[in-house]
């Protein structure tokens, strides 16, 4: 697992295939396992399958790397979110040695957990992060509270007052995140 790709060997039966999909991130590689050997219970060949995962693209908005006209890299990850999700998405931003930013939408509908589930993110992301912008006030306690036992010196912003760096590695997480990843794109003239 690499910054730049997902490369895994596929074994079955004593045959043994390299695959290397469009993917980026850990977490597609059980995916895209299940699907092959799905596809091997219904006849298709390995090398039918090698062809298939080569041509594998992540969804719209779904851990999709993308490249600001300074060359930094953003990930557009902002379709839904969810706490397996944001995870997966903070350890391939690991992968990065430069800057790295995350612009993220609370998650909501996480009941009587959100705080806790909030709480160990923002821990996660003051490992990786070095710095963090919310895109609305929901559960930023819980947040702070979380990247506080990693970073305590650090504070979290919200994008709405501030202005992400020029340079570095950028993740949008979440769909209000998805509206600030589109204005700097330049797709979204409304804002």
């Amino acid at each position: 697992v690499t910054k730049d790709a997902i490369i895994f060997e596929l074994i079955y039966k004593n045959n043994k295939i390299k695959c290397q999909p469009n993917l980026f991130g850990r977490q597609n590689i059980e995916n895209v396992i299940a699907s092959c050997f799905a596809a091997l219970q219904l006849g298709f060949t390995l090398q039918e399958i090698t062809t298939a995962v080569s041509k594998l693209k992540p969804p719209v908005h779904t851990m999709r790397l993308f490249y600001n006209k300074d060359k930094n890299p953003l990930v557009d990850d902002t379709f839904n979110s969810n706490p397996d999700g944001v995870l997966a998405a903070l350890e391939y931003l690991s992968l990065y040695k430069q800057s790295k930013y995350l612009v993220m939408t609370p998650l909501i509908e996480l009941g009587k957990e959100s705080k806790n589930i909030h709480e160990f993110i923002g821990e996660k992301a003051a490992i990786v992060c070095d710095r963090v912008y919310l895109t609305n006030p929901n559960y930023y306690n819980s947040f702070a509270s979380g990247w506080k036992k990693r970073r305590p010196e650090a504070e979290i912003g919200f994008i709405n007052n501030c202005k992400l760096p020029d340079n570095g590695m950028v993740l949008f997480e979440g769909k209000e995140a998805g509206k600030i990843f589109r204005f700097i794109e330049g797709k979204d003239p409304a804002h």
